[in-house]
Order: structure tokens, then sequence, then C-alpha cells
């Protein structure tokens, strides 16, 4: 017996062969009879083209009968039949989050589980699939495939036969640039300078990532600076400051660390005899 899994408003086309006393095989698919258990599951005409019609959860068999003998053969249409639907990659690996960038596409697809235990990957036609919040990812409802818009996090759902299920989507806006500020310093030795790091982000709106980037002092003798892009003055010199994430680098900011000017000298002692008068 061959189990054959269509899902509805689909057909296969049936084949009839008979095999004689001498072994030999002739095809007899426009000669038998054709005949369904539930034609209103799966009906089938006089040339063996089965046709899903309802998804209900019944398995169907599909008889020919040749010159009025025994059946010859039995087949079990499965007209979209399952215990359980899960939503996988392309591969069947279960999907519960994805991250997506805006404008970004990616394709849902559903795993079928029968009852007799199979399974069938599909991306179309099994399910319903909407938006939690369409302002952040949008979702085709017929095909799955899901279109981030913006940044933030939104849920895909999807229902089929009763059966509901959802996912969390992740949008991630691509870092564009940084830029740090101030973009030039001449200082004494002993002044700390304080730098700000500016991310331009696709879709979003500028964000602070000064405690995000990592700082960097291209001449760390002259002056070294911590996470949170405070700059130390270590002794006289130049540095260049920049600021790195995710591959991106900001501009270039030029501190020059100058000495501090000398104190003035202090004025002499008076003599010891020395009397002011008025």
């Amino acid at each position: 017996m061959k189990t054959i899994r269509i899902n509805p408003g689909q057909t296969w086309q049936l084949q009839a062969s008979f095999n004689n006393i001498r072994g030999e095989s002739s095809t007899v698919t426009s000669k038998v009879e054709w005949s369904s258990s539930n034609a209103a599951a799966v009906s089938v005409n006089s040339t063996g083209l089965a046709s899903a019609n309802t998804p209900i959860g019944l398995i169907t068999y599909i008889t020919a009968n040749y010159g009025g003998g025994a059946p010859t053969g039995t087949i079990a249409i499965n007209p979209q039949y399952r215990d359980s639907i899960r939503t996988v990659d392309q591969y069947g690996n279960l999907v519960t989050d994805i991250y997506l960038a805006p404008d970004e596409t990616y394709q849902l697809y559903s795993l079928l589980t029968f009852q007799d235990g199979g399974t069938q990957i599909v991306s179309s036609g099994n399910a319903y699939w909407f938006t939690y919040d369409a302002n952040v990812v949008t979702v085709d409802s017929t095909t799955g495939i899901v279109t981030a818009i913006s940044g933030g996090v939104s849920f895909i759902g999807g229902a089929s036969q009763g059966v509901q299920y959802t996912i969390t989507v992740n949008i991630i806006s691509p870092l564009l640039s940084i830029d740090i500020t101030p973009t030039s310093s001449i200082v004494d030795t002993v002044t700390q300078v304080e730098y700000t790091a500016i991310g331009t982000y696709y879709k979003w709106s500028p964000q602070n990532i000064t405690n995000t980037v990592s700082w960097v002092s291209s001449n760390e003798s002259v002056a070294t600076i911590d996470s949170f892009g405070t700059l130390t003055p270590v002794t006289t010199g130049t540095t260049n400051v920049f600021a790195e994430l995710s591959g991106i680098t900001s501009n270039f900011a030029v501190y020059e660390n100058v000495a501090s000017p000398p104190a003035p000298p202090a004025a002499p002692a008076p003599p010891e005899n020395f009397r002011q008068t008025l």
C-alpha cells in the first residue's frame, strides 16, 4: 500500500498496471474503474486523476477495479491530515526566533507531521500567517514571507486547522557610521577629556553609543582612554582618538597634550632688617 499526501486543491495522477500469468505487464490506467471511499475528501475521475477537496482528517482509499475482478490496487491518500505543525526553515530546523535588518526578508516554512508519523515541509497553502505589529514586520498571509520594516521586536503567528503557534522576530538596524566629539583638543598634562560617540543607524534615529563602542588611543604613551570615553593624559605629545563597533570605525579626533605653563617665580623674601614704612 502506497501513501500519497496531497494538500487541498491539489491533484495526483494515479497509474494502474496489469500483470498476466506470463508475467507481462501492461498499463490499464484508462481501462480500470476508479472509485474513492470518501469522495468528499478525495475524488477520482475515470482517468485516475485524484483531487483533494477538503482538509478533513480522514484517510481516503482509492480503488482500481479491472475487468470486474478484485481490486488490483489500493492507495491511501491523506488530505493534509496532521497531528502537529511547526515553523521551520527550509531544512526542517525548528525556528523560534529570527533576526533581520530593515527591508530584509525571510521565508517561513511549515513542518507537517501526519498521523502515520510522516512529515512534510511546505512553504505555502497550509497555514494562515499574521503579524502582531505591522510597523515592525509584515508577513504574507499565504506564502509566509516575512519582511522587516523597522527596528523593534514583534511576533509572527501561524494558524492551521485550529493549531496556532508563534515565533519572535527581532529587527536589528545595521550601524552605518560613528561620529565622535570633540574632534580636536589641546590641553595641559593634567586635564582629562570626555569623548562622546553617536551612532547613525539605518532607519533608526541617532543613538548615543559612548559606553558601547571600543575606544582607542593611537599613542598610549601620550594619553590613555577607558571604555567610557574618558581620556587621561600621560605626557606631552599628540595622539589620535577613535571608536570602533561592529566593524565600523569613527572619525579620528586629534588630541595634543602640551606642557603646563611654568609657575611664576616666587617674590624674594625681604631682608631681615627691612622695615616697611608708609
